[in-house]
């Protein structure tokens, strides 16, 4: 078995044990991390990184801490894109991008399936000062509040006027108390999906 699938399997494996954690408390332990930080290591003893690769997972790296700076994502999901882009460095753009897919169509089927019980966007978001076209927009992006655990505030009142707030801090506190909410993802889990595309697709090739 090749070292790089060898080490997709411990991806796998990784993002499968800390998406769980990160589903129920949206925290995870960081010494979940080092076991597989280990092996992964081993693994480049068997096969060491050409220059492209090198070159790649200084990229994967790179990206993956702008994206962090910019609150796009929590320092948890941090660290297993780090890994994920030293481990996987060929595969890490292909990864990134089947996770956030699967993400971005859970987060806009859960927000509208949840909006649909209460109307349409001009229903829903009657009370809020913005274009139809804006309405329309936040209908996929948030919801009503209905007393979930882990949410954002996705709403603010400027002026006296009730507006969408759509830039998320992904380190912000959850809120309970908001009148529109913005759904928190477990990207641990949605890692876990992304990875374990890659696997079935090279282990099928």
């Amino acid at each position: 078995m090749e070292p790089e699938i060898i080490r997709l399997i411990l991806i796998v494996g990784m993002f499968g044990i800390t998406g769980i954690s990160d589903i129920k408390s949206r925290e995870f332990e960081d010494k979940l991390l080092i076991p597989f930080i280990i092996v992964g290591i081993l693994t480049y003893v068997l096969e060491l990184p050409s220059l492209l690769d090198m070159v790649l997972i200084g990229i994967g790296i790179g990206f993956s801490i702008s994206i962090w700076y910019f609150k796009l994502v929590a320092v948890g999901d941090l660290f297993g894109l780090l890994i994920t882009a030293a481990f996987i460095p060929e595969l890490f753009f292909q990864f990134l991008a089947v996770s956030l897919s699967i993400s971005v169509l859970y987060t806009v089927g859960k927000n509208y399936k949840i909006n649909k019980s209460f109307g349409n966007a001009e229903t829903v978001f009657a009370e809020y000062h913005e274009s139809l076209l804006k309405k329309k927009l936040g209908y996929f992006l948030f919801h009503k509040n209905i007393n979930e655990k882990f949410t954002f505030p996705a709403a603010t009142v400027i002026e006296g006027k009730k507006k969408f707030l759509f830039t998320i801090n992904a380190e912000s506190d959850f809120v309970h108390n908001n009148e529109l909410v913005a759904y928190t993802l477990p990207m641990m889990f949605f890692f876990f999906c992304g990875a374990s595309v890659l696997l079935f697709t090279n282990m099928m090739i």
